[in-house]
């Protein structure tokens, strides 16, 4: 049913507009899209979509767009397993989620604090350390 692994080569393209769709408040609107984003995830994995997670997404001036951007990393975590979450892409994620602890509005630190959370307890706290501290 569906495409499955036949459709991982076009998430790319449809991930960063549906990042940005975020800024609508609608929850018509935002709910699919959740949806619609852990769907193309579960098919692909995170680390070829981590430039446009941090690009589009991390560094929106849209706090909507950030939180809903961290929440979905936060989901993603959850359902993966240390294997899957590769120590370059700790390095490139990490920094960006501490500066997002300064950030002005609290849907943002509170999905920041969640995020840092769930890697924590996926990647155990000697692994890191060395990125938090």
């Amino acid at each position: 049913v569906g495409l499955r692994k036949e459709f991982s080569p076009y998430v790319g393209p449809l991930f960063t507009p549906f990042l940005e769709k975020f800024k609508e408040k609608k929850l018509s609107v935002v709910t699919p899209l959740r949806d619609a984003l852990d769907t193309m995830l579960a098919l692909t994995q995170v680390q070829p979509h981590i430039e446009d997670i941090v690009a589009v997404g991390l560094d929106s001036k849209n706090p909507a767009v950030r939180a809903e951007t961290i929440l979905l990393l936060t989901r993603t975590f959850c359902k993966s397993s240390q294997a899957m979450v590769p120590k370059p892409m700790l390095k490139q994620l990490c920094p960006t989620l501490l500066k997002k602890f300064d950030d002005t509005t609290p849907q943002v630190r509170d999905a920041t604090a969640e995020c840092l959370g769930t890697l924590l307890k996926l990647m155990g706290e000697r692994a890191m350390a060395a990125y938090l501290g």
